[in-house]
C-alpha cells in the first residue's frame, strides 16, 4: 500500500467516524423526544407494548442505519483510494462504529432493553447458573 492510500483511508476513516457519530447522537436525539422514557410509568405497562416500544426503536434505529450505510457506500470517498480499501473503510465503519455510536447516545433504550431481559431471563438463568455472589452454597 502506497503511503498516498494510507493518508487517505485514514483520512475517510476519521472523517465518516465523525460523520457516523454525528449522525448518531441526532437520530438518538429525536428518538428521545419521541418514545417513552425507561421509569417506573413505563415498568408498570404491559409486557406487549415494553416488548413493542423496544422493537419500534430497533426497527427505526435499523432501518436508519441501513440506508445511511447504503447512501455512504454508494458516494465516492472523499479522499482518493482503491476501490478495495474504499469498501473496506465503509463497511468496517458502518458495521462497528456506527451501531457503536448509536447505542452510546441511546442509554434509555440501553435499561428497557436490560429491564426486558431480567424480567424474561433473570429466574431462568438463576436456577441454571446459581452466582457464589447472591447464593452462599452453590447448589449446582
Amino acid at each position: 500500500m502506497k503511503l498516498e492510500e494510507i493518508i487517505g483511508v485514514t483520512l475517510n476513516t476519521g472523517i465518516l467516524a465523525i460523520f457516523y457519530t454525528a449522525i448518531g447522537g441526532i437520530v438518538s436525539y429525536l428518538l428521545y423526544y419521541f418514545v417513552d422514557e425507561h421509569n417506573e410509568e413505563w415498568e408498570q405497562r404491559s409486557t406487549l407494548y415494553q416488548v413493542g416500544d423496544v422493537s419500534l426503536q430497533l426497527a427505526v434505529i435499523g432501518t436508519i442505519i441501513f440506508w445511511i450505510t447504503y447512501i455512504i457506500k454508494e458516494a465516492p470517498p472523499i479522499f482518493h483510494v482503491s476501490r478495495e480499501l474504499d469498501a473496506l473503510v465503509d463497511t468496517y465503519m458502518s458495521g462497528v462504529f456506527f451501531a457503536y455510536s448509536m447505542f452510546l447516545f441511546i442509554d434509555f433504550l440501553d435499561s428497557k432493553i436490560k429491564f426486558l431481559y431480567h424480567k424474561a431471563f433473570d429466574r431462568h438463568f438463576e436456577k441454571m447458573f446459581p452466582l457464589r455472589k447472591t447464593n452462599k452454597k452453590k447448589t449446582t
